[in-house]
This record gives C-alpha cells, structure tokens and sequence, in this order.
C-alpha cells in the first residue's frame, strides 16, 4: 500500500516541475494546445519545451513576457486564433525560436520592436490577418530569416529599406494586399531570394531595374495585378527564373524582347488577360519551355503574326494548345489564308527557335537577321528606286552630250559649206585676175618693158582654204605650155620678166607681192567677219 501511495506523491510532483497543462497533450518537449477552446495561453507550459502548438483556439490577446525563460523553444504556432494584440516584448528571450506563425487573426498592427532578439528565427508567417503597415525596422537584425509571408493583408506601402537585412531571404510572399507602387531598390539585398510573390495587389507598373541582382529566383508570381503593359527589360536580370505567374492583368501587348535571356524558363503563365496578338519573335529563347498558358484571351486572328505563334505551338508539340482561342476556334486550329506572305518569316521564327545556343546574345542577333526578310526587301527596294534613279539621270546627261555635240558639228558643217563657196569664188575671181594679170603684162610690152601695178583684187566676202591657197600660190613648173614658158615662183604668167635685168626683175618682184598680200589680208578680214563663231 505504501508502495501506491509514494507512487501518486511522484506522479503529482513530477506533473508540477516538468508537467503538461492539464488542457494540452505533451510528449517529452513537444506541447500540444491546438484546438482546445482556450481564451488566453496556458501560464504552466514547461520551460524547455521546444514545440507549443496553440492553434485554432479563441486566444485575443499575447501578453508581455508571457514565454519569459522559454529559452528552449523552437516552434511556436499561433495560427487560426482572434488576436488582435501582441505586446512589443511578448517574444523576448526566445533567442532559440526558428518558426513563428500568427496566421489568420485579426492583427491591425505590430510594433517596430516586436521581433528584436529572435536571431534564430528562419520562418514568419503573418498572412490573413489585418496589417495595414510595417514599420521600415520591423525586421531589424533578423539575418537568418529564409521564409517571410504576408499575404492577404491590408498593406498599401512598404519602405524601400523594410528588406536590406534579410540577407538569407530565399521566399517572399506579399500577395493580397493594397501596395501599388513598390520602389524600384525594395528587393536590392535579396541576393539569396529564389521565389517572390507579390500577386492579388494594386500594381500597375513596375520599374525595370526592380529585379536587378536576383540572380537565384526561380519563381515570380505578378497574377491579379493592373499591369497594361511591362517594360521590355524588366526580366533582364533573372536569367535563372523557371516559373513566371502573369495571369488576370490587363496586358494587352507585351514587347518583343520581354522575355529574352530567360532561357531556363520552364512555365508561362499569360491567361486572362487582353492581349490580341502577340510578336512572332516573343517566345524565341524559351529553349525549356514546357508550360504555356494563353487562355482567355481575345486573339485576332486577322493578324498574320499569330500564324507564326500557330506554328511555334505546331513546332512544339510539349506545349499543346496552350488555350489560346481566336474567338471560340483553337488558334491552333486557325487556317491563316491571306497570310501567304509571311512563310518565309515564320520560317526564320522556326528556325530561330529550334536552333539551340550557348551565347544568348549572338543567337538573338542571328534569329534577328534571318527574321527580318520584310525589312530586308523593303531596303532593297528602295536602293533600286535610288539606283533607277541616278540610271535615268546619267541616261539623260549622255543624251543631251550627244545632242550637243551633234549641233556642234551641224554647225560646223555649217561654216564649212560658207568656206567652200568662199573658195570657190575666190578661185573665179583668181582666174579671172590671172586673165587681167596677163592682158596688163601683154599691153606693157610696147612701153619699154614697164609693168603697170596690179589692181587691188575685188573678190567676195569669202574665205581660202588651205588648198586653194596652195593651188594658187604653187608654181606650175611643167612644160605644158605651148610656148615653153615656165611659171615664175609668185605663180603669175610673165613671159618678159626674163629680158629684164636682175636687178629690175627683183625690184618688180618686190612690189607685186606687196600689192597681193594687202589685197588677200583685207579678203580675209572681211571674210572672217561674216562667219559665226560657234561657242565652245
């Protein structure tokens, strides 16, 4: 009997020093309360407990120090209560605590001190609750911080340092709430951050440089947003992103280069949104891509762009239909009748999408040449219009050289014919002065052998031409002559010159050819007037 009773004494203190709450379940230092309909936290939870789950409970209120010297714990669940309040030092002391979660209450605000000292802590999980701000030191010191939740709050707006020392960070999530315009430095230090969530907000537009230096993400939720249209470039920088979540915006078109670089990506997400084509170069450097959702959006399939995106869908067969309709028809589906044309840029697409390269930016540039078949002959085009062009005008130029060159020897031939006629009547007035010369000569014959001069010749306006002159001015040497009297060297008939004596015969001489070259140079001149000089 004894026996019993030393046994009860044990049990009795052993349930005091290291006893459970008598509403919870424990095993050795795990703690069980959840569910038990209890209005506050038990006061006697042992104090090397490492696990306390209080969940789905009607707790209000967390108390200060209300887990004072529970230097031990771990894990603490506080989910699924109606707390509105927690203390600024309801969490001292607990340098051990790895996981904290105070899902779905009815939170409003915490303060700026709340989590100083939990050095430990790796995961945070505050959504469904009514938070309407944060302060920017709220989460001060906590570097070993891998997991922070927040959705489906009241947030309008976070500061652009809330996040500067989460430096462990691999999970964001900030889904649900009111922010619209995150700074564009709000995600700077998050070097380690493989997935982010910022989903179900207010946000219409986004900096380019806001996922700068997220090298590690892998996953990008941006579904339920405002987003009309997203900066060529935003995507730039998460070359190893896998999964990208942009469903129920108001997109209408997305630029041609948005999604370059991202080779790695795996899943697509573009339903519900108002997008009615898309750029036959959009998914180009997709090499893994094996998801792609393209529901609920009003396609028209009058534009000939979306039979390469028919092709590329034909091409890649993983990828199915993808849900993309023009109207109630498949796009897939879609006969592109007056979009003959485009074969041979649908073709260059193909090809730029099946062909696989290590160097993103020689690929883009290659797919880009090969692409660009409209633009190419649009250039050609027009250098042969510039080429047609100058053709016609040096056409025209050797035209009208040869025109002008033509009338130039018209005129030439011109002044020649007044010269031939000139020489022709010359050659009568030189016959016919031969005569008088010879007459003259004849009549002087009985004056002692005394010559009258020579009258001035009276020719017309005409000019010699060289071999008149010299049919004129050469001699005749021949013997033909009747009386065997040969030319003197001025080429005029003088029988008696050689009865005269050497002296007068010179003399003579001298005189005659005085009297000739002034009576040829004032022919000349008056000849050389009449005639029309052509221009050069």
């Amino acid at each position: 009997m004894y026996q019993y009773i030393f046994l009860i004494v044990c049990s009795f203190v052993g349930s005091t020093v290291y006893g459970c709450p008598s509403s919870c379940s424990c095993r050795d230092t795990t703690v069980w309360c959840d569910n038990r309909n209890l209005s506050a936290i038990p006061s006697d939870i042992p104090h090397d407990s490492t696990y306390v789950g209080l969940s789905k409970n009607r707790i209000t209120t967390i108390d200060a120090n209300v887990f004072q010297g529970m230097t031990a714990l771990q894990t603490l669940f506080m989910n699924e209560n109606k707390i509105t309040t927690v203390d600024a030092n309801s969490f001292q002391g607990l340098t051990a605590l790895t996981l904290l979660n105070l899902s779905y209450n009815k939170i409003t605000k915490i303060d700026a001190k709340i989590f100083q000292g939990l050095t430990a802590l790796s995961s945070l999980a505050l959504y469904a609750n009514k938070i309407t701000r944060l302060d920017a030191n709220i989460f001060q010191g906590l570097t070993a911080l891998t997991y922070l939740d927040f959705d489906i709050n009241d947030i309008t707006n976070l500061d652009a340092r809330i996040f500067q020392d989460l430096t462990a960070l691999t999970q964001l999530v900030f889904n649900r709430n009111e922010i619209s315009t995150p700074d564009a430095n709000i995600f700077q230090n998050l070097k380690a951050l493989t997935e982010l969530s910022f989903g179900g907000n207010q946000i219409s537009s986004l900096d380019k440089n806001i996922f700068q230096g997220l090298t590690a993400l892998t996953y990008l939720w941006l579904a339920n947003n405002q987003f009309t249209t997203l900066d060529s470039n935003l995507f730039r920088g998460v070359t190893a992103l896998q999964k990208l979540y942009l469903p129920n915006n108001k997109i209408t078109t997305l630029d041609a280069n948005l999604f370059q670089g991202l080779t790695a990506l795996r899943e697509l997400h573009l339903g519900t949104n108002k997008i009615t084509t898309l750029d036959a170069y959009l998914f180009r450097d997709l090499k893994a891509l094996t998801v792609l959702d393209l529901e609920d959006n009003p396609l028209d399939c009058s534009n000939c762009e979306l039979k390469t995106i028919k092709d590329f869908l034909k091409n890649n067969s993983n990828l199915g239909d993808s849900g993309a309709k023009c109207g109630y028809k498949l796009l897939i589906d879609h006969n592109f009748i007056n979009c003959k044309d485009s074969e041979t840029t649908e073709k260059s697409v193909r090809t730029s999408t099946t062909t696989t390269t290590t160097n993103t930016t020689t690929e883009y540039q290659t797919s880009t040449v090969e692409s660009t078949t409209g633009i190419i002959n649009t250039e050609v085009i027009i250098y042969a219009s510039c080429g047609a062009g100058i053709f016609l005008i040096l056409t025209c130029s050797i035209i009208c050289f040869c025109v002008h060159k033509k009338c130039r020897k018209a005129h030439i031939y011109q002044n020649t014919g007044i010269n031939q006629k000139c020489v022709a009547n010359i050659s009568g007035a030189n016959i016919d002065d031969e005569v008088g010369i010879s007459q003259n000569v004849s009549t002087g014959r009985e004056s002692g052998h005394e010559y009258q001069q020579i009258d001035e010749l009276e020719m017309s306006d005409l000019v010699l031409s060289s071999n008149e002159q010299r049919h004129i001015t050469v001699g005749d040497n021949s013997s033909n002559s009747s009386d065997g009297i040969q030319l003197s060297t001025d080429g005029y008939l003088n029988p008696y010159e050689s009865l005269l004596s050497t002296q007068q015969q010179s003399e003579n001489t001298q005189d005659r050819d005085s009297d000739e070259n002034t009576a040829y140079s004032r022919l000349y001149s008056r000849c050389t007037s009449e005639v029309v000089d052509e221009p050069i």
